[in-house]
């Protein structure tokens, strides 16, 4: 970390897919939140720390997600309660767009998403155990008015006893999954969300919120396969096990379910926050 992330620590790093091959990260946990866009060699490894930012002096970045052919960087400030949009420049450098301000404090955004045509963003409010759906200004990029919110817990379920963790786009774009967190080592569980998406990225219902074993710790975290809608990794911490989930009649679109069909116990005392499918 370097320039204006001199000294910070980071929760969250974004590799690019396209050239020039940039990996870019935000600082957490605060204050004075910084972004960094790191540059490749050829063969993959860092280069060196191109372009840092700041944002603002309560900001802690926790959630970072590219916008549509990668020409847009989001950042959920979980601390300043905003969401911001830099524009993504063929030379890998990114320029301020917006900053969004959330309607009150305390809502924390934690992770986001953005659907590839454009159109709406989705952003897990950490707090409220929420997930939001904002319509995106087809000049900017930038989110401009929140569209529809959704609880990720069931309705018997106060909130405080909770805090929201993942969301995540499936390899088709047709679901949209989210999890939620027990926020301490009680008898509470976590919660899975599954919801189904119109073609152009809008949320059409929830298909299912099934509970998961265990409260989820600081995890819950989902990582859909990437090359089928039918399966979900779920990981955990401080329990430790990696779970793989699969939806069901998915071909009939009719009683679609998820429900755990293998697990990974790993009792190390440190296992697992993130999961990435490889090959």
């Amino acid at each position: 970390a370097t320039g204006a992330c001199s000294n910070q620590t980071s929760a969250f790093v974004l590799p690019s897919s396209n050239p020039p091959y940039f990996a870019y990260t935000g600082s957490w946990a605060g204050p004075n939140g910084c972004g960094m866009a790191i540059s490749t060699h050829p063969n993959g490894t860092l280069a060196n720390v191109t372009q840092s930012w700041k944002y603002v002096n309560t900001s802690a970045i926790h959630g970072l997600a590219f916008g549509p052919e990668e020409k847009l960087l989001y950042s959920a400030d979980l601390s300043a309660d905003k969401i911001w949009t830099h524009a993504i420049g063929e030379d890998g450098l990114v320029s301020l767009v917006d900053r969004y301000d959330l309607p009150k404090a305390g809502m924390h955004p934690r992770h986001l998403a953005a659907h590839p045509d454009g159109k709406y963003l989705y952003v897990l409010m950490e707090h409220e155990n929420t997930l939001m759906v904002y319509e995106v200004d087809q000049n900017t990029g930038a989110p401009k008015k929140e569209l529809q919110t959704f609880s990720l817990l069931p309705e018997d379920k106060n909130s405080s006893g909770y805090w929201s963790a993942e969301v995540m786009l499936s390899h088709s774009n047709r679901l949209l999954w989210a999890s939620a967190r027990a926020n301490r080592d009680t008898d509470y569980v976590g919660y899975i969300s599954c919801f189904e998406l119109r073609s152009d990225g809008k949320i059409r219902e929830l298909l299912f919120m099934e509970p998961t074993t265990t409260t989820g710790g600081i995890a819950n975290q989902v990582s859909p396969a990437p090359f089928s809608d039918q399966w979900m990794v779920l990981s955990d911490f401080p329990r430790g096990y990696v779970e793989m989930w699969q939806v069901m009649n998915l071909r009939e679109w009719d009683g679609v379910a998820g429900r755990p069909v293998a697990k990974v116990e790993i009792g190390d005392g440190g296992c697992c926050a993130n999961t990435i499918w490889y090959d």
